[in-house]
């Protein structure tokens, strides 16, 4: 039986989360926080930015919105409250 104790479907303690480096996410968030984005973006004008195809992109934004720090709504991302922080911290 799959785990079902996570919000969506076949997530929870059990669930694999896609290889994913840390750098990636961070960029990932950041790039969405900067202008000309700020904090929602096409994934198609995302990837042109970023130079990134989009079986590169996706597992990226799929982790952020694991982890809460960005929704997926069709084809644009969107930073939460959380992502936002995260973009503005400091080291």
């Amino acid at each position: 039986t799959p785990a079902r104790d996570g919000l969506f479907p076949g997530t929870g303690i059990a669930m694999v989360l896609p290889r994913v480096s840390t750098n990636a996410l961070a960029g990932l968030i950041e790039e969405v926080d900067a202008a000309p984005f700020s904090g929602k973006a096409g994934m198609a004008d995302l990837a042109d930015s970023l130079q990134l195809e989009a079986d590169e992109l996706f597992p990226i934004a799929e982790t952020l919105q694991l982890l809460r720090f960005a929704e997926l709504r069709g084809a644009e991302i969107i930073l939460t409250v959380t992502g936002r922080r995260y973009a503005e911290a400091e080291v």
